[in-house]
């Protein structure tokens, strides 16, 4: 339950900070291990990662892919992306 004053986005900030930090140790490690190309900036990858999720929300929202499939779309465009070349 959020306490008085507090938005939902104020309410979530710490879970969002964590999950970005988490994002961004995965993304250096990936860039590390030769997964992800490292020619590109690490917080690029982020926002990449950022963009084609909440695209795949708002897909969802308007009917234009199945709830159950998004995953694996989400999952296909980001190696497409961002896996080294």
């Amino acid at each position: 339950m959020l306490r008085q004053g507090l938005s939902p986005s104020d309410a979530d900030a710490p879970i969002a900070g964590a999950v970005d930090e988490l994002l961004m140790a995965e993304i250096e490690r990936g860039q590390r291990d030769g997964d992800l190309d490292a020619t590109v900036p690490a917080q690029w990858i982020e926002r990449i990662v950022w963009s084609i999720v909440y695209t795949g929300l708002h897909a969802v929202g308007d009917g234009l892919v199945a709830r159950h499939g998004v995953d694996d779309l989400i999952r296909r465009t980001l190696r497409g992306a961002i896996s080294a070349r």
